[in-house]
């Protein structure tokens, strides 16, 4: 039985998510604590598109199809892209974390992930309301850009030659998945302006500028998170080290006060013993009345 091009392409999306799932789980096990952030969000896209995709390919096959589910589910499957990118990145700025501006580092994040959330929940509620949908869509850009505005303030930080080698290559995957990610936004945000929310164009429209940019960009992640998947054990390695390193400068600022405290004790001792002298002296010397 053969396929129309819609179903081909529901398909190409369902079997080639339904590979990549194993390598993301893999990576996101590999990759610990610093990683979780961006290979969390790689499951959860993954999840997503499989289970929008195979909603939308079995819907072909019936009478009545349906079609709010698979929209909704592979809306919702959108908000993780540009938040893996946004991990990688926090990922390779961890060994100089500190010496990053503050809106490059951790409270930059924050701000890039609370629009990137409320641009996709926003969006969303255009399915009811398309007007919300072009608002949203125009905060997810703005989630989108401040990433990138992250990523070149990480690129001309002085300690960016400090990173540890994994970085590297974890901060050139998100440079190069950054663009790619705009490129899947900005055409489902041209797309909620000048079409209607449920229509993407052609297929080819779909395939080149929805289909493609996402499989290349799960491409790189994939291929750089197999790359760095002992790059955890660094880190934790780095983190011994700066524990180790904040021990000793207290145990060395205890050591100093204890010395400080030791030296002084005498110090007083040795004034009392002068006081206590000067005062007997003049009593010593006082001459006594049955001399006089």
């Amino acid at each position: 039985m053969g396929y129309s091009p819609i179903e081909s392409l529901e398909l190409a999306n369902l079997v080639f998510f339904g590979i990549t799932i194993l390598p993301v789980c893999y990576c996101f096990y590999m990759h610990g604590r610093n990683g979780f952030g961006a290979w969390f969000n790689a499951l959860v896209w993954n999840t997503l598109r499989l289970a929008g995709y195979g909603i939308a390919f079995k819907s072909f096959m019936t009478l009545v199809p349906d079609i709010l589910t698979p929209i909704a589910i592979n809306g919702c499957a959108l908000s993780p892209i540009p938040i893996v990118c946004l991990g990688f990145l926090y990922e390779s700025n961890f060994s100089i974390r500190k010496d990053l501006p503050w809106w490059a580092s951790i409270w930059g994040a924050v701000i890039a992930h609370t629009l990137l959330i409320a641009g996709i929940v926003i969006g969303l509620s255009g399915l009811v309301r398309p007007v919300l949908a072009k608002a949203g869509f125009i905060i997810w850009i703005s989630g989108w850009l401040y990433t990138g505005l992250m990523l070149a303030g990480s690129w001309v930080s002085t300690a960016h030659k400090s990173r540890l080698p994994g970085e590297k290559i974890l901060i050139y995957a998100a440079t190069f998945a950054w663009p790619l990610v705009g490129v899947r936004l900005i055409y489902v945000t041209y797309d909620a302006y000048v079409y209607h929310i449920f229509d993407q164009g052609s297929i080819a429209i779909q395939a080149v500028f929805g289909l493609l940019p996402e499989f290349l960009c799960m491409i790189v992640y994939l291929a750089a998170g197999m790359w760095t998947r002992n790059l955890s054990r660094a880190h934790k390695k780095l983190r011994r080290e700066e524990r180790e390193a904040k021990r000793q400068v207290t145990a060395g600022v205890e050591v100093r006060n204890d010395s400080l405290t030791s030296s002084a004790a005498p110090l007083k001792e040795v004034s009392s013993h002068s006081g206590s002298g000067d005062q007997k002296s003049p009593a010593g010397t006082m001459p006594n009345k049955a001399d006089v």
